[in-house]
């Protein structure tokens, strides 16, 4: 089914502005350029990070990582590129890795 949501969405149109109701925000037009740009962005960081983390520890990996999603999804400040990351990366450490014995 999401391949033919792909498929459908390069080749449809996007049907003329009719009057919304409340189950219709979800409608979507055709893929953009800037979309198609950020899914492959996305597709690039987690190969990355795979294989980033099989040289690395996790920590510098999972911060790699979770500043290049952001970098692709328009964060573009310290806080974004740097606090963000850097907390959400301790907390999966210490949730998986300190809490839950996961081996990172």
């Amino acid at each position: 089914m999401s391949v033919l949501q792909i498929v459908l969405a390069f080749v449809t149109t996007p049907r003329a502005a009719t009057a919304k109701t409340a189950d219709d925000d979800d409608e979507e037009g055709p893929a953009s350029r800037s979309g198609i740009v950020r899914v492959v962005g996305f597709v690039a960081a987690t190969v990355a990070f795979g294989l980033l983390w099989y040289y690395l520890h996790f920590l510098v990996s999972g911060l790699v990582f979770v500043a290049a999603l952001t970098w692709v999804a328009g964060g573009r400040g310290i806080k974004d590129l740097l606090l963000f990351p850097a907390g959400v990366t301790v907390v999966i450490y210490v949730l998986f890795g300190l809490l839950l014995r996961v081996p990172l």
